[in-house]
């Protein structure tokens, strides 16, 4: 299940920026090694990334394939597989300085179109801010650093310990970065929404509040003196920071509404080819010679194929242009012409042009792109026109040294009891 073929190395290493915020492998070659390093998995199709997290112990019955879909270390290939990308193991073997802290994100807090919001990254500048409290300024808004330390502690402890490896067996300074990185493009990401969302004039209905204060007594009464000492909130504090969550989301949910629009069959069309790949001409002329003799195209393939893959499943988006307008317009059984493409040479035989069941998988694929499109459009209008400020010196003087004996990990599930499951929900 764990073989990389070249349809998922290039996917990956075009698409690497969904989870990382920086590009992690610049070649085939070494997006094969991080892979491999983060023990990345290739399932078939989408019950198979549901049975991959629930053999992993994660909580994901009550998900549905749309949020499944949204997670951001679920590469969606455009065959019909999945590429299930572990952080964790390669970020301690390798020390990346990646966002792969949200790979259990995207599966136990509630989605907002992703906490890193699609190729969105803020940068923030240093600077020193009049008010000794305040952590992150976006343009005349500023943010207490308690709020920071409350999702500060809670990365700690959800992402210290997965998949049974405890990252924080001993103190690391690189991962302590890497968690407070984290924490404040999480804060800061919250903040925009809320913002943007005041500025279309948004609000909590009452009900919402209630869900939020219920939550916040909740959270507040697990937490241990020590830990209500290390981040500073009080109840109704806490309460603020679920209903700028609730907001946030809320906010996601009304940009994205409208986007399950109908999407062609043609759009989202699948075709199962077989190929045969060469890189020198003279391979080429044997290949053209052989199957001009009326030798079976799987024999020729057999013998010369250079490529790791001989069939395969296609949509719109794996090859170039010029070569995807040839192969999707071929008939059952027909042989395209020669295709130069990849410094080499194709010859594509279609065997179906149009597979049913995973033409409407990926309408399904297509469906969640075009909703996390729709709010990063106006998302991402507001980060370029926005100023953001962290005051790093602050920031400097908060580490996690010494704070074994702080274990809460419940700011995120209590959420999702009281927004995602449980009773009396009200949107307006």
């Amino acid at each position: 299940m764990n073989e990389y073929d070249e349809e998922i190395l290039h996917y990956f290493l075009e698409h690497q920026t969904q989870l990382f915020p920086e590009v992690v492998a610049e070649s085939p070659e070494e997006a094969e090694e991080f892979l491999e390093d983060c023990m990345a998995v290739v399932c078939k199709n989408i019950k198979e990334v549901r049975d991959y997290f629930d053999d992993a112990g994660m909580d994901v019955a009550g998900m549905s394939e749309e949020e499944l879909l949204e997670a951001s270390e679920v590469f969606a290939i455009p065959d019909g597989r999945f590429l299930v990308v572990e952080g964790y193991n390669g970020m301690k073997k390798k020390r990346w300085k990646l966002a792969g802290i949200f790979l259990m994100a995207a599966l136990t807090v509630p989605s907002l179109g992703g906490c890193k919001v699609g190729n969105t990254q803020i940068r923030l500048s240093s600077g020193q801010l009049r008010n000794h409290n305040a952590i992150v300024r976006i343009n005349d808004h500023k943010y207490d650093i308690r709020y920071a330390k409350l999702y500060l502690c809670n990365y700690r402890n959800l992402y210290g310990k997965a998949y049974g490896t405890d990252l924080w067996e001993s103190y690391d300074a690189d991962l302590e970065q890497y968690v407070k990185d984290v924490t404040i493009q999480e804060l800061t990401h919250i903040a925009c929404m809320d913002i943007l969302a005041e500025n279309q004039d948004m609000h909590l209905s009452e009900q919402e509040k209630k869900q939020a204060a219920r939550a916040a007594k909740e959270y507040y009464q697990s937490l241990t003196e020590e830990e209500k000492t290390f981040i500073g909130l009080y109840e109704r504090e806490i309460r603020t920071a679920y209903e700028e969550y609730a907001l946030a989301e809320k906010l996601y949910h009304a940009l994205t509404q409208g986007t399950d629009e109908e999407v062609s069959d043609d759009e989202a069309r699948v075709v199962r080819v077989q190929q045969i790949y060469v890189k020198e001409k003279e391979a080429l002329r044997a290949v053209q010679e052989n199957l001009a003799a009326g030798d079976d195209f799987a024999s020729v393939a057999s013998a010369y194929n250079q490529s790791r893959e001989f069939e395969r499943t296609i949509a719109r988006g794996t090859y170039p242009d010029a070569m995807e307008e040839i192969v999707f317009n071929l008939d059952d059984g027909a042989c395209s012409d020669v295709i130069a493409a990849d410094d080499g040479y194709y010859i594509i035989r279609c065997l179906n042009k149009f597979e049913k069941d995973l033409t409407e998988e990926n309408k399904e694929k297509i469906r969640v792109k075009k909703k996390k499109e729709r709010f990063e459009n106006e998302y991402q209008t507001f980060v370029k026109n926005s100023t953001f400020c962290l005051n790093d010196n602050l920031w400097d003087d908060v580490t996690l040294k010494d704070v074994s004996g702080i274990g809460t990990d419940s700011f995120f599930s209590t959420y999702e009891k009281y927004f995602t499951t449980g009773e009396n929900t009200e949107t307006t």
